[in-house]
Order: structure tokens, then sequence, then C-alpha cells
């Protein structure tokens, strides 16, 4: 599938989850342990994990962001990477306010939501380098 499953296993495979008495070496295995000779099936926990957290639907262009109704919810992803090549995802979310204007949901924000960010400031600043991933549509649509 991807490098995102593979490490989800890799991390699973890593995990006991009955401490001491799990017996992953020998006949013991306990049927709840990702290790070797456990019950569970780390990659397709993984696949599975890895399909949910992607089955939203993104949006990549201004056109598209003004096109979702009014209450929609996205969050943007602006995407950083380290010297070392990793990734660091930074993001946020806004609820669609109306035209092409959402409102930032930080609730630290002290502003209570009167300040609007326009669509084409979110792809270009918020999402930089990222996506905007559709959470919630109120028409029910796909998100």
């Amino acid at each position: 599938m991807t490098d995102l499953a593979d490490m989800i296993a890799d991390r699973l495979r890593s995990m006991h989850f009955r401490g001491d008495e799990c017996g992953t070496n020998g006949p013991n295995a306990c049927s709840n342990c990702f290790g070797p000779g456990g019950g569970m099936d780390a990659r397709a926990v993984a696949e599975a994990v890895v399909s949910v957290v992607t089955a939203h639907t993104t949006v990549d262009t201004v056109e598209e962001l003004d096109a979702l109704p009014v209450d929609t919810v996205i969050r943007a992803e602006e995407v950083r990477h380290f010297a070392s090549g990793r990734p660091h995802v930074i993001g946020k979310y806004f609820e669609k306010w109306g035209g092409d204007q959402w409102i930032d949901m930080d609730p630290a924000d002290r502003n209570d939501g009167e300040d609007t960010v326009p669509s084409d400031l979110i792809l270009r600043y918020y999402a930089k380098g990222g996506r905007c991933i559709v959470l919630f549509r109120p028409d029910g649509g796909e998100s």
C-alpha cells in the first residue's frame, strides 16, 4: 500500500498489550499481539487505518473551495520538510462562512471567529506544500 502502512505495521509489531506475560517467542503467544507468533495481522490493521485516514476528499483549487456549501469544515495542511527529509505537517481547521470566506476554527482565537480568510489564502499559505481535506459537508456530500 504505502510507506505509512509500513510504518504503522512496524510500530504495531513492536507492541505487546499484556506486558511481560506475553509469550511472543514461544508457544504461549497471546492472541491479541502483533509480534511474531501473535494472533493479529499488523499489516492488515495498518492498511485499514491508512484507508480510513485517507478516505476524505481533497480540494486543490480555489474554485473547488468556493463551490463547497456554507458550514463545510476543512483541514488545511501545510507541509514543511526538515533537513532529514522528514515531513512536518501543520494543520488548521476552517469552516465555510459564505462565498469565498472561511473562519479559522482555532479555539484559542481571541476574535471568536470574527476574522475570515479567503479561499485563495488558504491554498497559498495554510495549505502550502500540502493539501485541503474536506472533513464535513452539511449537505451530506462525499467528504
